[in-house]
């Protein structure tokens, strides 16, 4: 479930591919993923890419692997159940595999301070935010008050479609 003070929620991400170090970069197997956030009420946001889409330059040579990427779903203050949902296919071979990566899946929050300054009186971090709170910003709590559902690195097998729940 999002907590009732979040503004988004989130879930960073990270292609590999045994293609790029095995040669096949441009290639006929252009393994590709998905990676896919969505709400109770219906929003969602995806990913899609394949390995030729993200070109050449995206990935470690020798290991194949990209660099983390962030996918963001913004949601409302009432809380709802998100899903996640992350694909992988092997293009035309079942010899070089490519998989996703997913780690730090969470939601980013306003304090309650930034709604109602009097119930931070004794939160230090939020004393002088809350004297002169900045006009429709969530930034100094999203540096400092970033709650983690799981900070777990989760390997997903790329032959099987995965659907976790925060």
């Amino acid at each position: 479930m999002s907590p009732p003070s979040a503004t988004e929620v989130y879930v960073e991400y990270q292609f590999i591919t045994s293609e790029v170090p095995g040669g096949y970069f441009g290639s006929e197997f252009n393994d590709y993923f998905s990676v896919v956030l969505r709400s109770e009420t219906g929003q969602y946001v995806m990913k899609t890419d394949s390995m030729n889409g993200l070109g050449l330059g995206a990935f470690e040579y020798s290991t194949g692997a990209t660099q983390w990427y962030r996918l963001n779903l913004t949601v409302g203050p009432v809380p709802e159940q998100i899903r996640l949902d992350v694909n992988v296919a092997n293009v035309g071979d079942g010899y070089l595999d490519s998989k996703v990566n997913a780690r730090l899946i969470g939601a980013e929050e306003c304090a309650p301070c930034e709604q109602a300054c009097s119930n931070c009186t004794s939160e230090p971090m939020c004393r002088g935010t809350c004297v002169n709170p900045p006009i429709n910003s969530c930034l100094f709590y999203r540096e400092y008050r970033l709650k983690s559902i799981t900070s777990e690195e989760i390997d997903f097998n790329p032959l099987l479609p995965v659907t976790g729940v925060i």
